[in-house]
């Protein structure tokens, strides 16, 4: 027989695997569709002289830096052109696509102390099935970045202040998350 732990990390699993079919189902099949637009084809530029000249340390554009944006958005993408071994609309977008996702995760996993499974289940999928959501995910775009990481620090420092964790704690966690919204959009971030 079963214990009561067993049989909720197992439903915890089923919602988790639940969350990625979604995301797949939703945000993978049409990633490759349109060309780059707005200004996705500045971060593939950007992120393909990374791996072209193995700089990561200073954006560059067209033989000079680039200091308009940070950098995180360019170094993901080019993790993701790595891992697939090839460029392409589909994976440069991919990025964002594991945003959407951890954002859903996120939200599920710290939303424990006000919702009940299910609620903290309609809440991701709320999340990860939000138009503009969808939108951001699907591009190689700076926006999923900073929804997941301002999300995912305004989270735990609600969390760490309802569960009473040292002050120190609760302040370095998320101002830690807050540091990589810093790298992901710039100054605005604290503000968002």
């Amino acid at each position: 027989e079963r214990s009561v732990g067993e049989n909720n990390m197992s439903k915890t699993s089923l919602d988790y695997t639940l969350l990625l079919l979604i995301t797949a189902v939703i945000y993978l099949p049409f990633l490759g569709v349109a060309a780059w637009d707005g200004n996705e084809p500045l971060r593939v530029i950007i992120a393909k002289d990374m791996l072209k000249t193995g700089n990561l340390a200073i954006p560059m554009l067209h033989g000079q830096p680039y200091f308009v944006k940070p950098p995180l958005m360019n170094w993901l993408i080019a993790g993701s052109i790595s891992v697939f071994g090839t460029l392409n609309e589909w994976t440069t977008r991919f990025p964002s696509v594991l945003a959407s996702f951890l954002t859903a995760v996120a939200v599920y996993a710290l939303a424990g102390k006000w919702f009940s499974r299910w609620g903290r289940l309609f809440a991701a999928l709320g999340t990860l099935t939000m138009f503009s959501i969808i939108q951001k995910g699907t591009s190689a775009e700076i926006d999923s970045i900073l929804i997941l990481v301002t999300a995912l620090s305004c989270l735990l420092w609600i969390n760490g202040y309802l569960r009473q964790w040292r002050p120190v704690y609760t302040w370095s966690v998320s101002l830690f998350v807050l540091g990589v919204a810093f790298l992901a959009k710039g100054p605005q971030s604290p503000a968002y």
